[in-house]
């Protein structure tokens, strides 16, 4: 034990000097200090030091030189360690302080004259794995524990900036929007130019674009997404899409994922894909399979026109072509791989108003009961089936019953596929063995 009752661990705390009693007190001391050891920091004793790890090293008492020099009690500046996540005293409060790392608050000192000077020991956390300044010098500040001093925002509350912009626009579209953080993220990020992830990392406290305000205004009149971006994620491409084409779904891509298992052994190497829109599965497929080649077949030439860019953006305009017609008529040859997305929807169901007012609504009605276009398709497909390939057809969630008869009644085995919300979502059509 040290003199004053503080631990002394492995001889690491330097010992006060110990007066020697001479009859004149000519201040004769004998010395008992212990080397320190090269560890860390120290506690200062006169010139020299002793290392004084994580607080253990009791300090030697510090006399107050009062005017008459007698009957004042000594001053301990004593530190008093605490165990490992033991705090600091501010107040009633406290926060941990591991180790005894963190700085305390003013400790006034009571002067001769009773003048409270205070000596600031403020705490000025940095960054993780940073140290928390004292002057000049600073100390370990171990995963950022210490209180910080408050940051002042450049702007009154942070208006007009993009984290509270993203926050109003949250709230305005969360009243009809099933992705209401999703589609403010995505407006700013295109009202800024970059894509979405940049915005998240590096932009949140820039300033808010004016752009911003009328494609909020756009999206808040019900507008989709992908219309007033012009562009849609699908599967592993980009895809420009806009008013006059049918926006691509992620529920579409479980036909793409239906296609990888049916295909794990041997890669298909003709692809058709009837209705395809902005070339949504053909090129999805294409991009899967780059050894295939394969052909997109819609009545729409608003949506052709997209699909042919989209293929050319995508570097796949040799591998893929887009002809004007009515489902498989006029085909002749054979694909080991259909994909059909068509007209699903009964002309007495409900939409929401951003695609019922926006998208086309010859790629969306199907007659009362939804099944027109199963009537007239599945007929087609055993011909242009060929021998061990698949056609996978996009379905409604209540129609795998009676679309799978169509199919039975055509010689096909069938297998349904649910989608990620546990849906019935595509059949998968066989030649029967």
């Amino acid at each position: 034990m040290g003199p004053f009752g503080a631990p002394d661990l492995g001889g690491l705390c330097e010992a006060p000097p110990t007066p020697n009693p001479s009859p004149e007190g000519e201040g004769q001391e004998e010395v008992a200090a212990r080397k320190p050891l090269p560890l860390g920091g120290g506690v200062g004793v006169g010139p020299s030091s002793a290392p004084d790890l994580g607080g253990l090293c009791e300090a030697s008492p510090t006399p107050d030189p009062s005017p008459e020099g007698e009957g004042q009690e000594e001053e301990e500046a004593a530190r008093e360690p605490l165990p490992l996540g033991g705090g600091v005293g501010v107040g009633p409060s406290s926060v941990p302080n591991p180790g005894g790392l963190c700085e305390a608050s003013p400790t006034p000192i009571p002067s001769p004259e009773g003048e409270g000077r205070e000596e600031e020991a403020a705490r000025k956390p940095l960054p993780l794995g940073g140290g928390v300044g004292v002057g000049p010098s600073s100390v370990p500040n171990p995963g950022g524990l210490c209180e910080a001093s408050p940051t002042p925002d450049p702007s009154a509350e942070g208006e007009g900036r993009i984290r509270a912009a993203l926050v109003s626009a949250t709230a305005a579209l969360a009243t009809f929007s099933e992705t209401p953080r999703l589609d403010a993220e995505l407006l700013m990020a295109h009202a800024l130019a970059i894509p979405r992830e940049r915005l998240l990392l590096y932009a949140l406290d820039a300033a808010v674009p004016d752009t911003f305000a009328p494609l909020l205004a756009r999206r808040l009149a019900h507008e989709p997404i992908a219309y007033i971006t012009g562009t849609r994620g699908f599967w592993t491409i980009e895809l420009a899409v806009g008013p006059g084409v049918l926006v691509p779904r992620a529920d579409s891509e479980t036909l793409l994922d239906a296609a990888v298992d049916h295909f794990a052994k041997r890669p298909p190497v003709r692809i058709l894909d009837l209705g395809t829109g902005p070339g949504t599965l053909l090129l999805a497929a294409l991009a899967e399979w780059p050894a295939a080649t394969g052909a997109g077949i819609d009545q729409s030439d608003v949506a052709l026109g997209f699909a042919r860019t989209n293929a050319a953006t995508l570097g796949m305009a040799e591998r893929a072509s887009f002809v004007r017609g009515d489902w498989a008529d006029g085909i002749d040859a054979t694909f080991d791989l259909i994909l059909a997305n068509p007209p699903y929807i009964g002309t007495v169901e409900h939409l929401p108003r951003e695609v019922a007012e926006h998208e086309p609504g010859a790629a969306l009605f199907a007659g009362a009961d939804g099944l027109a276009d199963y009537r007239r398709l599945v007929p087609q497909l055993g011909a242009l089936l060929a021998p061990g390939g698949a056609a996978i057809l996009e379905i409604g969630a209540t129609q795998s019953d009676a679309v799978g008869a169509l199919l039975g009644q055509e010689g096909f085995d069938v297998a349904l596929r649910h989608d990620l919300g546990g849906n019935p979502r595509a059949l998968i059509a066989t030649h029967a063995a």
